[in-house]
């Protein structure tokens, strides 16, 4: 049978096609580039080829009537040669699955925790992830987690393993206690430390002002008390307040 090169690609004519031996191309008269393979068997495809940044490029869209007819297929040719003209991808990547929680728990163990913990935590991490988060959420897509979700967990951890769940509409963290803060040791810059080095010294050679000995050389007094030879002021004896 000849080539309908002659003719639009529709459903009458994609129908009537056929080949002997080999396979063959029929192309469109309006859409160049859009065309139909045709197989001895009967089976029929849509192909596209056109060129563009000195490459040939030949796109199948798909099977003629199941799942995609003539003008269908003559919709997406269009839109697949105006994409490789302009250089984009021929059929638009599809968007990526939203992350699960199984997701975000694999991620945080291999970004957080086995690069900044110790090795008991990491092993701790991980069995709480594998044996009781993973398990309940892991087929939860991330930004569809919902409060009841969290709550059912709790609730459903054997033995107890957690506190109790938080009551609905208040934060889960309102009871917990904060850490008691450590002592920090304050490493001063050496400017500041010759400023206080000095301030230091100076103290030290002006002498206590009770007993003019100089500052830490004496244990009658310290830098953190009072000296104990400074007399208080005189104070009038109650007995001769009581006589007057």
């Amino acid at each position: 049978m000849a080539r309908a090169q002659g003719h639009p690609l529709t459903k009458r004519i994609v129908d009537r096609l056929s080949v002997d031996s080999k396979d063959a191309i029929f192309w469109d008269r309006d859409l160049p580039g859009f065309g139909v393979r045709v197989y001895p068997h009967g089976r029929k495809l849509y192909v596209v080829q056109t060129r563009a940044f000195g490459r040939s490029r030949r796109v199948t869209i798909g099977e003629h009537g199941n799942p995609v007819s003539a003008d269908q297929a003559r919709r997406q040719a269009t839109e697949i040669i105006a994409r490789i003209k302009l250089g984009k991808p021929a059929v638009e990547p599809a968007p990526a699955a939203a992350p699960t929680v199984a997701d975000l728990a694999a991620r945080f163990e291999r970004e957080h925790v086995a690069v900044r913990c110790k090795p008991l935590t990491v092993r701790h991490y991980g069995l709480m992830l594998r044996k009781h988060i993973v398990p309940a959420l892991g087929h939860l897509p991330v930004d569809g987690v919902q409060k009841s979700d969290i709550v059912g967990f709790y609730t459903g951890l054997p033995g107890g393993s957690l506190r109790s769940p938080p009551l609905p509409g208040r934060h889960p963290c309102v009871e917990v206690r904060p850490h008691r803060p450590l002592a920090r040791r304050v490493l001063l810059a050496p400017a500041l430390r010759a400023v206080l080095v000095a301030m230091l010294a100076s103290l030290a050679l002006a002498g206590c002002a009770g007993c003019g000995h100089r500052l830490g050389s004496s244990p009658q007094h310290s830098v953190r008390r009072r000296c104990r030879l400074r007399r208080s002021p005189a104070r009038t004896p109650r007995r001769a307040v009581a006589s007057a």
